[in-house]
């Protein structure tokens, strides 16, 4: 079965299989559908040493063939982490191979790329996601696509340096809203106050 990403990204570029690039080659990574695929092998090799690089990871896999620079932008961001914890020592051998492979595929697919139109691909994959594009046909956010989007922001706020302030207020609430999705008691607190 497909991730909530990959369903979002299928729903929100009009095509539900994975689309080629010009160009692009069969050996490039493919959405997160198949646990023999190399992404998920790599997505799953950065969650054991350094837990805050795989979901990065997971969604630039997801986005590869539909929204090639955004996630590019995702899988340096990636690396950025996985490089900081091998710097400090919190990185292991696994660590170590996660982050080769974030940066051999990010160099792999740079020249194919347009990495100025990442900013608009992660703006509008965000707003189509916080505005009800992502739901199981319900009209609805799932948690889990809700989750990428706040990810998404993430590499969005990196890539920028700074939020302007629309964008800014978005990742804010966001945020926030993320915090209660994931925090029982957060969520509880917040439906007794509203």
């Amino acid at each position: 079965s497909r991730s909530a990403l990959s369903r979002t990204v299928g729903r929100w570029t009009g095509s539900s299989s994975r689309a080629q690039l010009p160009g692009q080659a069969e050996e490039g990574p493919r959405c997160k559908s198949s646990p023999s695929q190399e992404p998920a092998r790599h997505a799953a090799t950065a969650s054991s040493s350094a837990p805050s690089a795989a979901p990065y990871l997971r969604c630039a896999d997801a986005l590869q063939a539909p929204l090639p620079a955004a996630a590019y932008l995702c899988r340096v961001f990636a690396a950025g982490i996985l490089l900081r914890a091998v710097r400090s020592g919190r990185g292991d051998a696994e660590a170590e191979r996660s982050l080769e492979m974030a940066l051999e595929t990010a160099e792999r697919h740079r020249p194919k790329i347009d990495v100025s139109l990442a900013r608009g691909e992660l703006e509008a994959f965000v707003l189509a996601v916080l505005g009800g594009d992502a739901g199981e046909g319900s009209g609805q956010t799932s948690v889990s696509a809700f989750l990428d989007a706040v990810l998404l922001l993430d590499v969005l706020e990196w890539h920028l340096r700074t939020l302007p302030g629309t964008w800014a207020e978005i990742a804010r609430l966001a945020r926030r809203r993320a915090l209660e999705l994931t925090s029982p008691n957060l969520a509880q607190a917040g439906a007794s106050i509203g």
